[in-house]
């Protein structure tokens, strides 16, 4: 009964804590029930996402359609905000800044299991991973994925390599889209 009543209680507070938690059974539609994408541009989830006289890009969705974690950038491009919505009681809750959040963070990348995510912060990449109780403190990911040049987004593919955003040496441009291999877990 002890073994039951804990798990009750962890599951409780789980649940109150986690910034998006399934209090239902109902599905969410693709994309966030708009069309999904085609050749031409559309705003995507006006009134959620996309609002008017603000910049919104990097968006993400969790494997299960119920979180979708985004960039919200100031009129002067001086502040970076990762937003987040939930999907719950069958409809998107009003979009709000993520803890790990620090007004110097954009370009948000779940991995494939939904535990870690990947961003951009003060010219770098970090990560923070899911916790019991919401997200950990972002941690600075080490090279190879960042480098002393700058480094604007990571996303990490299904077959486990990242794909980086970077100014780093050697590029064809300015910013340009590096591939890190990993080989048995470990980036190269």
């Amino acid at each position: 009964m002890a073994t039951r009543k804990t798990g009750l209680i962890r599951w409780l507070i789980l649940s109150l804590t986690l910034p998006c938690t399934a209090a239902d059974n109902t599905v969410p539609a693709p994309y966030m029930g708009q069309e999904p994408p085609g050749l031409v541009p559309k705003v995507f989830a006006p009134g959620i996402v996309s609002l008017p006289n603000r910049c919104d890009n990097g968006l993400c969705l969790s494997r299960d359609g119920r979180e979708c974690y985004f960039t919200v950038r100031n009129a002067a491009w001086t502040v970076y905000e990762v937003m987040v919505t939930c999907y719950e009681n069958g409809q998107w809750t009003t979009p709000v800044r993520a803890s790990f959040s620090d007004g110097q963070s954009l370009s948000p990348s779940l991995a494939d299991d939904d535990r870690t995510l990947y961003f951009g912060r003060n010219r770098h990449i970090y990560r923070a991973r899911r916790e019991a109780l919401g997200w950990s403190q972002p941690e600075a990911v080490p090279a190879p994925i960042s480098s002393a040049q700058n480094d604007w987004s990571c996303c990490i593919s299904s077959l486990g390599n990242a794909w980086i955003c970077s100014h780093r040496s050697g590029g064809a441009g300015v910013c340009d889209l590096w591939r890190i291999r990993s080989v048995e877990g470990q980036f190269s």
